[in-house]
C-alpha cells in the first residue's frame, strides 16, 4: 500500500499534540494530491525495507458518513482503537490522492480506554477522482504508551463509497443506500407517546422507564433463562449499486485478514467491541438465516443493485459469553456487512451469454461495508446513533 510522506505525519503530530487531549478527535484532511511527488526517501515507511507492522485486534475502521454543515456536505472517516496514544488513517482515495488525519490522545493513566479520530474532507474535493473498480485500501496505524506500532489494513468497498459521496437526498431516497434500521433505534422520546424522540437509543437494565427504547426485561420475556447480557432485535436493510453474490462471515474470511466479517458489534469505552457472531461457535451457520438478498437493476441507470436485509429477532439478538451488561453513555453500536460482488450479475444470465465459468470466478470481488453508531450528529446523514445503557 502506498504510505504517507512523513513530514506530514510530524506536521499532525505537532498539531494535535497542542489540541486538548480527549478520546474522540476531529481533524481535517491533512494529505491530499501532493503525495503524487512525495520522494519515496521521505515515505513512512518502505515496505521494501522494513518487515510488515503487526496487527492490532482492538483496532478497527468504523466506517464513513456523510456531514452536511453550513449547506457543505464533509465525508468523515472513522476508527478506533484501545489504549492507543495516537491513531493515523490513511485512504488511498487513487494513486496521486490520500485522505489522511492524526490524533494524540491521553489516557490520564486509564488502563483501558477507546480512543477514536475522524477525518473529515469536502466531498467535491474527491467527487470524480478514481473510477476503479478495485477495492478502497484504507490503512489504521496506532501508538501505544510503550510507543509499539501497530498496522491494520483494509479492502473496503469502493462503489459504496462512490455510492455515498455521489448520493443527493431526495423526499424518496432521505439516507445514503436507502438505509433503513428499524433496530435498534431511537423509538421513544423523554416522555410517553412523544413524537418526537430525543435522538437517543436507551437500553434499561431492569426496569421499563419511559424513555427505554429497550429493556433486558423484553428478552427475559421471551426467553426462559435468566441473562446478564445485552439481547436486542437487530432488523434493518440497505441497497448498494452492485449484483452481491453471497454475504461473507467469519468462517469464510480466514485468508482474507483485510476483510471485516459481517456482523453486528458493541463497544463499550473501557472495553474492547465484541460481537454477536463471534460469541457463537459458527458465526455463519448462525447470522446467514437471518440476511435476504434481493437483486434488481436501477431504472435509470440500468446497474445491478442488490437490497441487504437482516432480521435477527430478541430472542436470538443475546451478545452471549463473559460479555456481561455495563451501564455506559457512550457505547458504539456497528454493524459490519462483508460480500462478494460480481460485475458480471447473476451467474447464471453470465454463463448463458457466453462467460465462462473461470472467467466468472475471476470476476468475483470480495470487500466489506461499515456503519457505525458512534454520537448523535444532527449533521449526519447516515443518522447512525451510539447506544446508551441505564
Amino acid at each position: 500500500m502506498k504510505k504517507i510522506d512523513v513530514i506530514a505525519l510530524l506536521c499532525a503530530l505537532i498539531m494535535c499534540t497542542y489540541a486538548h487531549a480527549q478520546t474522540i478527535e476531529t481533524t481535517e484532511n491533512l494529505c491530499g494530491s501532493y503525495i503524487q511527488s512525495a520522494s519515496t526517501k521521505n515515505m513512512l515507511f518502505d515496505e521494501n525495507m522494513h518487515e510488515p507492522l503487526p496487527v492490532n485486534k482492538q483496532t478497527r475502521f468504523l466506517g464513513f458518513d456523510i456531514l452536511e454543515i453550513n449547506d457543505t456536505l464533509y465525508l468523515q472517516a472513522s476508527a478506533a482503537s484501545m489504549n492507543a496514544h495516537m491513531l493515523f488513517i490513511d485512504v488511498l482515495i487513487s494513486e496521486d490522492y490520500a485522505i489522511c488525519g492524526s490524533g494524540v490522545f491521553s489516557t490520564y493513566g486509564t488502563q483501558n480506554e477507546r480512543t477514536t479520530l475522524q477525518v473529515m474532507i469536502p466531498v467535491e474535493d474527491i467527487i470524480g477522482l478514481d473510477n476503479s473498480s478495485s477495492p478502497l485500501q484504507i490503512e489504521v496505524l496506532t501508538i501505544n504508551a510503550n510507543n509499539d506500532l501497530t498496522s491494520n489494513i483494509y479492502n473496503y468497498d469502493r462503489q459504496a463509497l462512490n455510492s455515498l459521496i455521489n448520493t443527493r437526498l431526495t423526499p424518496d431516497q432521505n439516507t445514503p443506500y436507502s438505509l433503513a434500521v428499524t433496530h435498534p433505534t431511537d423509538t421513544v422520546g423523554n416522555y410517553h407517546n412523544d413524537p418526537h424522540r430525543n435522538n437517543k437509543m436507551i437500553y434499561c437494565a431492569l426496569e421499563r422507564y419511559h424513555n427505554c427504547d429497550y429493556s433486558l426485561l423484553d428478552f427475559l420475556d421471551v426467553h426462559d433463562q435468566h441473562s446478564w447480557h445485552l439481547a436486542l432485535p437487530i432488523k434493518g436493510q440497505f441497497t448498494i449499486d452492485a449484483h452481491v453474490v453471497n454475504m461473507l462471515f467469519r468462517e469464510d474470511l480466514t485468508a482474507h485478514k483485510n476483510i471485516i466479517p459481517t456482523d453486528f458489534g458493541v463497544w463499550y469505552p473501557h472495553n474492547s467491541f465484541y460481537e454477536l457472531g463471534a460469541s457463537r461457535q459458527n458465526a455463519r451457520a448462525f447470522l446467514s438465516q437471518f440476511f435476504t438478498l434481493t437483486h434488481s437493476m436501477h431504472p435509470q441507470t440500468g446497474k445491478y443493485q442488490t437490497t441487504i436485509s437482516w432480521d435477527i429477532p430478541l430472542q436470538h439478538g443475546e451478545f452471549q459469553g463473559n460479555n456481561h451488561l455495563q451501564r455506559s453513555h457512550e457505547i458504539y453500536w456497528m454493524m459490519n456487512f462483508a460480500f462478494t460482488t460480481n460485475e458480471m450479475g447473476p451467474e447464471n444470465q453470465a454463463l448463458t451469454q457466453g462467460a465462462s465459468q473461470h472467467h466468472y470466478t475471476q470476476a468475483n470481488k470480495v470487500s466489506f461495508l461499515s456503519l457505525t453508531g458512534i454520537k448523535y450528529n444532527q449533521a449526519s446523514q447516515l443518522n447512525l446513533l451510539p447506544l446508551i445503557v441505564n
